[in-house]
């Protein structure tokens, strides 16, 4: 069991969490009786294991493909004295993705008393900050060039031809929850909180004929997660339709 410091309550995590088992991930805290608070830290587990799940927190040491996060009971926790518990049949991601999950928690705002993650297999985090998280994993299938210069950005993907219809749901979604992890302040730098240090999606993703577009406003948030975003697309270009290209600018 590791005890992680950098979040303002005590974490433990226990296990190999890129190995693809079983997981309990278990938060004490204050009022899980209010639907509200079980609400806000349903809603920071959920985002993590969505941007798991398409491939958002693979990396180095994780292909996008084979990065996942599938909770039991719908996402929902099993809530008790005090606590709340999260199953998962299958968890492999990042060790460095753990973070993105505690910022997430610690942008929730709630009274937190203690966060505990339990896998199989031997400790693979020693030590982990709050602006830890993965990298790019290896070459890209696309041409990707994230050299940002300003707070507002806007992102085009290219395809190599017009997207049918019926793939544009499939490549937006992921897109989505990579923005929402984003804005409830999953990539944080180390000298802000998570709520002022993100980023603000300004414009839904739009497909038109070849070319995916959104824009952001006000970013602050490190970045890596613009590592994450490659990341889930090419975990889009791998197992949804191929991408040519991504632009930047702003």
């Amino acid at each position: 069991m590791t005890n992680l410091s950098g979040w303002p309550w005590p974490v433990e995590i226990a296990g190999d969490v890129r190995a693809g088992q079983s997981a309990a991930l278990l938060i004490s805290a204050v009022g899980l009786a209010d639907e509200m608070v079980r609400g806000r830290l349903s809603l920071a587990v959920n985002s993590f294991a969505d941007l798991a799940n398409c491939g958002g927190l693979g990396g180095a040491s994780l292909k996008p493909t084979r990065s996942w996060a599938r909770l039991l009971a719908d996402g929902e926790p099993d809530v008790k004295a005090g606590t709340a518990l999260w199953q998962f049949s299958s968890l492999a991601v990042d060790p460095s993705a753990l973070a993105v999950m505690l910022n997430l928690l610690e942008g929730t705002g709630d009274a937190i008393r203690l966060v505990r993650l339990r896998t199989g297999g031997p400790d693979v985090v020693q030590a982990l900050a709050v602006d830890d998280y993965p990298a790019v994993t290896g070459a890209l299938p696309f041409r990707f060039d994230s050299e940002l210069t300003s707070r507002n950005v806007d992102v085009e993907v290219i395809f190599p031809g017009t997207l049918a219809a019926n793939l544009h749901e499939s490549v937006i979604d992921p897109v989505d929850t990579w923005s929402l992890v984003g804005f409830l302040g999953g990539f944080r730098t180390a000298d802000l909180p998570p709520l002022e240090s993100n980023f603000l999606p300004v414009s839904e993703p739009e497909i038109v004929l070849d070319a995916l577009g959104f824009s952001l406003e006000k970013s602050t948030a490190h970045l890596a997660a613009f590592d994450s975003l490659a990341n889930v697309l090419a975990w889009v270009s791998d197992t949804v339709t191929p991408i040519e290209e991504v632009r930047f600018s702003g």
